[in-house]
């Protein structure tokens, strides 16, 4: 499929609160959160193939205070070495301890996550990070990355560090070489359009009108003409972007056409046909956020995403939720938090490649939860003896695994037919949809597990 590309940059499905399994398929309202942040609970260890970013993470941890005080393991497991660096990179822009304000954390996080040029500052900051974390690595394999974040390197081997270094060395492009990303984007745009290329901009409103608009109507007819044209998904107002954002280049094999062998090479080789906008942007707690005016939306997707990721960082800086208008809310009377008793969760995030996959097998009824992305299904499997099957609570056992529902090359009958493979693969691990999701159309996620059986 021209239009996914060969590597992923960013996932296909919206961000999951790994202790609010309700948040895979949709947000409950605001007024249904139910709090018990005095609770100590037992740790809790999520294995996460493939999902291309950290916005699982991120959604998580930034919520963590509303369930109680845990230690938290997520183990994260991906193809390429350019999607741990990033992972990185969007955790310590989120949860980092620096002077950013908190519009300046949201728009350098949306800059880039979706957007292929940056402006000065933030190809400034890239440069002075990428810096900074290769010292980071060097230094140690257990470092930290934020006061509350430490990472965990020791399964990667010790060219696969060498590699993650050289993906920051690329970042901060200390030798000066051009990478031109908008030449990149338009020769992708070339192929995958082909002779349809002069109508672009109506094959666009096709695929909106038709693809997407019922799936995902929260993304605005504009949002995405930019993105599929520019690839421009949230624009930073009053800026003009010129530098490439080199955290969305991935190294794949190009014919050589003078030697006539294949050399690894620097590119743009992801999605040019979703976008960005599914892991933030589809649904709110804030229900505000999600009605029409006069049969159109008030908010599009970046307005929600920028609520969502304000409340997450306000959320992990003062254990407080945020009404429709992102102001901390006080808590209900009912709560047993009190602001002196709150304390950030701290995490650790083990980094690893799928070659330390087999390891991870011997680690039999380890996991609480474990999440597969569309592009790592084939592998479920490989993954039912490492689901723990000590309670026949929701808190254990749990397979999250996400659907094709947004892959709009796709026809619906290749996405049924995915999600029958998935279902197959599932219950020969011996996992069962949960009741609760079996009774819904579509969905971003199937949720299963071990103790659970469908009625």
């Amino acid at each position: 499929m021209d239009g996914i590309g060969t590597t992923s940059v960013w996932g296909f499905s919206r961000a999951v609160d790994f202790q609010d399994l309700y948040t895979a398929n949709g947000e409950r309202d605001a007024k249904d959160v139910k709090l018990t942040p005095s609770t100590d609970l037992p740790p809790l260890n999520v294995l996460i193939l493939g999902a291309s970013d950290a916005r699982h993470i991120i959604k998580t941890m930034a919520r963590a205070w509303r369930y109680g005080r845990r230690e938290i393991h997520f183990w994260v497991v991906e193809a390429e070495i350019t999607a741990l660096a990033r992972c990185m990179l969007l955790l310590d822009v989120i949860f980092g301890e620096n002077e950013a304000g908190l519009q300046d954390r949201i728009d350098t996080f949306l800059e880039l996550y979706g957007n292929i040029l940056l402006r000065d500052q933030t190809s400034a900051q890239i440069t002075e990070t990428a810096t900074r974390y290769i010292r980071l690595i060097t230094d140690s394999a257990t470092p930290k990355l934020t006061p509350h974040i430490q990472l965990d390197l020791s399964l990667l081997k010790y060219r696969e560090r060498d590699d993650l270094e050289s993906v920051f060395q690329f970042w901060r492009n200390h030798k000066g070489k051009s990478f031109e990303l908008d030449k990149m984007w338009d020769a992708r745009l070339r192929r995958y359009y082909g002779v349809r290329f002069d109508a672009r901009e109506g094959v666009i409103d096709w695929d909106w009108n038709m693809k997407l608009k019922d799936h995902a109507p929260t993304i605005s007819s504009h949002e995405f003409l930019s993105f599929r044209l520019h690839g421009l998904s949230f624009p930073i107002r009053q800026s003009t972007p010129t530098h490439p954002n080199r955290t969305l280049a991935t190294i794949s094999a190009l014919p050589d056409t003078q030697t006539g062998t294949s050399l690894p090479k620097w590119g743009y080789f992801s999605d040019i046909a979703v976008g960005p906008f599914l892991g933030f942007g589809l649904d709110a707690e804030a229900k505000k956020l999600l009605k029409t005016e006069n049969g159109q939306r008030k908010y599009d997707a970046r307005a929600i995403a920028e609520w969502n990721l304000g409340g997450m960082i306000q959320e992990w800086k003062n254990g407080r939720l945020s009404d429709a208008e992102g102001k901390i809310q006080e808590l209900p009377p009912d709560s047993a938090n009190e602001a002196s008793n709150y304390v950030s969760t701290a995490a650790t995030v083990h980094l690893l490649t799928v070659s330390a996959l087999s390891k991870l097998q011997r680690r039999q009824g380890f996991f609480n939860r474990i999440y597969v992305s569309s592009t790592m299904a084939h592998r479920i499997n490989e993954l039912g003896e490492l689901l723990t099957t000590e309670s026949v609570s929701q808190e254990n056992g749990t397979l999250i695994v996400e659907t094709a529902k947004y892959i709009l090359d796709l026809r619906p009958d290749q996405a049924k037919e995915y999600n029958n493979r998935v279902m197959k693969m599932a219950t020969e691990a011996g996992l069962a949809l949960q009741k609760a999701e079996a009774t819904k159309g579509q969905l971003d996620h199937l949720v299963l597990t071990k103790e659970r059986k469908v009625a």
